[in-house]
């Protein structure tokens, strides 16, 4: 049996020798636990073959050789053919330089031999280095080419898609609240989740890796800071891919997209409030699962609510994706981080998740989202308006600037001026544009379109069915007040509303009482009057009771209506008709009235100089006494009717010029 230097031995008490020497005199073994030395001479190695020493025969760690193997192989077979002729035939140093220059000679001569007459072979040799490398590696496997290449490059210790989507799951769940806390706290909440699902399939990541994760985010921070859009763009799109999810509905992003640009309302007419857009993404599909349009300034929690209550509505027969989802991805602010959308989003079983709202980053889809719809519908849409074309929204004015960038913001005079767009035809564009978007390829979804993959994955995984219908009282979150009466009935914000509960519930809170109708808690969703959850602790009870009642007049519609429009017919009460008829008038008789007394005006008894005295007496006397007798108040003299041609004696600029 030929032994190669290197060659394992295996004794008849499991243990295990190298051959470090084998000539025609001696054989050296070494002990690979303990590295002792022990020297045979050939017979005594024949002998201890035979009794008890069993080579053993290393499996070729390149049996199945992968593609890189075979390209490696075949790059240093002409060369290695060679050198291995030429080291049988005259035994040289197969490392100089001139041994060198020979191969490579040789190996050009027989590769134009070997090529096409006419075709100039141009191929890139290896250094010296590296040809003295191969020939080295290649002598030791005793002139095997197979067992002379490189071993196969072991694969990082890589974590499998499932157990990734899992680490980035603990990761915002524990990381990414308000309040963030050190790595280690972190690592072992994430730790003792993961141990909670029972499941092996999952790889707890090493607090390490958990480290570098977090800190990845730096490099995010300090593009943002720098304010180099290009290198922030980039990070967001490797931030991006190391986000998995295997299913829709596992990870929504919500943000809220403030626009300068106003409507025109096409009922009254009037210029509205500035335009909002809440938007909301799932990021398996890119599905812009729901959008829904405000107005005003302030960022309000109903905002908040009428998004996720259009997650859970189909829009329309194009736009058919809807669902419960798993974890809502959003920022803190007052349209998504209060109480009201916190309960609603609690009583539908999904979680919560507040990114900071100065980093961004952390909700790269609906980010990007934000930029596409800006770029391509709000910007370039090609709307038709009558017989023109108009590229970007009408009225709209770029995008708004925070910080100490706004005065680059326009005013609301430029606004209201600027406004040429009805409400309804801005709600329709934009309904058509997100049927465009879904149905175009995505160049992050494979050049799959995100209906394709939306379909795809709710084949795949169906999702849990969802009726409006049912998960309507989970939006019951804006609290009024009512009184309730003996009838079962009660009136509610101008609209009638009753149950078969109602009425036991006002007997079991009149019990005790001595006079005056229960108040009760009315829990209700703004933009759904139809029906309502009253809220009351019975007396001895610690717990809430909560009935639904029903309004009399839209128990049976199938589409939601808001209050608002609900009491739009009710604002003015109806009143009877005015009667009109015919009447005869009869002219009564009116004695004339009398000239009353007379007085002077301010300037004239300015002008005469008289006392307040004076005046209070003139104004008590008869218009014939004042007639008959007026004297000049200064002298006395009297300015009767026969007397009038002297009366420019009466002031006293005249008397001291007479």
């Amino acid at each position: 049996m030929n032994i190669l230097p290197y060659s394992q031995l295996l004794d008849d008490k499991d243990r295990k020798f190298d051959i470090l020497l084998c000539d025609q005199l001696n054989v050296v073994t070494r002990d690979i636990k303990t590295k002792e030395l022990q020297t045979f001479t050939r017979n005594e190695f024949a002998f201890a073959l035979k009794t008890y020493l069993i080579p053993v025969t290393p499996n070729s760690p390149h049996s199945a050789l992968d593609p890189f193997q075979k390209l490696i192989k075949e790059k240093q077979a002409p060369y290695l053919s060679l050198m291995k002729k030429i080291f049988e035939e005259e035994n040289a140093h197969m490392t100089t330089l001139s041994i060198y220059k020979r191969v490579i000679a040789e190996v050009e001569e027989q590769q134009t031999i070997n090529s096409k007459p006419g075709t100039v072979v141009k191929v890139k040799h290896p250094s010296q280095s590296s040809l003295s490398r191969w020939w080295k590696r290649f002598k030791d496997a005793g002139f095997s080419h197979i067992d002379s290449l490189p071993k196969r490059k072991s694969k990082r210790n890589t974590t499998d898609s499932r157990s990734e989507q899992i680490m980035w799951e603990g990761y915002e769940k524990f990381m990414m609240g308000k309040i963030t806390p050190s790595i280690a706290v972190g690592h072992a909440k994430y730790e003792n989740w993961v141990n909670e699902m029972n499941d092996p399939t999952i790889t707890i990541v090493s607090r390490e890796k958990f480290r570098k994760h977090h800190h990845s985010f730096n490099d995010l921070d300090r593009a943002e800071a720098s304010g180099n859009r290009a290198e922030v763009n980039k990070l967001m799109r490797t931030y991006k891919t190391r986000i998995k999810t295997d299913r829709v509905l596992t990870r929504i992003e919500a943000d809220r997209l403030a626009l300068n640009l106003r409507l025109i309302d096409d009922t009254t007419g009037e210029v509205t409030g500035k335009v909002a857009l809440y938007i909301a993404i799932d990021c398996h599909s890119r599905y812009p699962i729901a959008v829904t349009v405000e107005f005003g300034e302030a960022e309000k929690a109903i905002g908040g609510v009428n998004l996720l209550r259009n997650i859970v509505i189909p829009a329309s027969e194009q736009l058919d994706a809807f669902g419960i989802p798993i974890r809502i991805i959003c920022d803190n602010g007052p349209g998504f981080n209060n109480e009201t959308f916190a309960k609603t989003a609690e009583s539908l079983k999904c979680e919560l998740i507040y990114a900071p709202s100065n980093q961004p980053y952390k909700k790269p889809f609906v980010e990007s989202f934000n930029k596409t719809i800006r770029s391509e519908f709000l910007e370039s849409a090609e709307l038709k308006v009558g017989n023109k074309i108009v590229h970007g929204v009408p009225g709209y004015k770029g995008k708004r600037y925070e910080g100490k960038n706004t005065n680059r913001n326009p005013t609301d005079e430029t606004l209201k001026q600027a406004a040429a767009m009805t409400v309804d035809s801005f709600v329709q564009n934009l309904h058509d544009f997100l049927v465009h978007y879904v149905n175009q390829p995505h160049n992050e979804l494979n050049g799959k379109t995100p209906q394709e993959v939306w379909e795809a994955s709710c084949l795949e995984y169906p999702l849990i069915p969802c009726h409006y219908g049912l998960l309507k009282t989970s939006f019951h979150v804006f609290q009024g007040e009512t009184t309730l009466n003996e009838t079962g009935k009660f009136r509610f914000n101008k609209q009638d509303f009753y149950g078969e509960e109602v009425q036991n519930l006002y007997w079991q809170l009149k019990t005790g009482k001595a006079s005056g109708n229960p108040k009760v808690s009315v829990l209700h969703d703004t933009q759904d009057c139809r029906a309502v959850t009253l809220a009351v602790t019975l007396p001895g009870d610690t717990h809430v009771t909560k009935i639904i009642a029903y309004n009399i007049d839209l128990v049976d519609e199938q589409v939601a209506i808001s209050f608002e429009v609900a009491n739009m017919n009710h604002s003015t009460p109806i009143r009877r008709s005015i009667y009109c008829g015919e009447a005869e008038l009869i002219k009564r008789k009116r004695r004339k009235i009398r000239n009353g007394k007379q007085t002077q005006n301010m300037e004239q008894n300015s002008i005469d100089d008289r006392s307040t005295k004076d005046i209070i007496k003139q104004s008590n006397s008869s218009p014939h006494e004042r007639q008959s007798k007026r004297t000049d108040p200064l002298l006395g003299t009297d300015l009767s009717q026969e007397n009038q041609d002297d009366s420019h004696f009466r002031n006293k600029e005249g008397y001291e010029k007479w």
